[in-house]
């Protein structure tokens, strides 16, 4: 699994593009990482790009661990708003049930096919500007 991963600031969001092949035990890495990030919760919007995997070897087991993880620090992620990208449909179908998992109990949590949606999603006022 490869994580390049960016703070853009101009609208403020995490940008997590993964690509190759991701296992469970490498994700819940990850989300650790990023959960003890000091700098992550402030910024209040996260993207995680799963556009670029080929392949992912992650059960329901895998993705109830990783929203265990996000409740027990819940009081740093008030508001956040967590926007997946999974156009290919193995990758849609897991991130669907990661959504059913962890939407509202922590942070919302939508699923995206095309990243312009889910920047829309993520900062409502880029879809004002983009009309004018």
């Amino acid at each position: 699994m490869v994580v390049q991963i960016s703070l853009e600031q101009d609208p403020p969001l995490v940008l997590a593009r993964f690509s190759g092949a991701v296992s469970g035990a490498e994700f819940l890495t990850y989300i650790q990482q990023v959960i003890h990030d000091p700098r992550v919760p402030g910024i209040g919007g996260f993207l995680a790009d799963f556009s670029g995997v080929e392949s992912l070897e992650m059960t329901a087991l895998h993705l109830s661990s990783a929203v265990e993880l996000a409740v027990a620090t819940r009081d740093l992620w008030h508001g956040f708003k967590v926007a997946l990208l999974a156009p290919q449909d193995y990758v849609y179908g897991m991130a669907r049930m990661y959504q059913a998992m962890a939407s509202g109990d922590v942070w919302e949590v939508e699923v995206f096919r095309r990243e312009i949606e889910a920047r829309r999603w993520l900062h409502p006022s880029d879809r004002e500007q983009d009309q004018k």
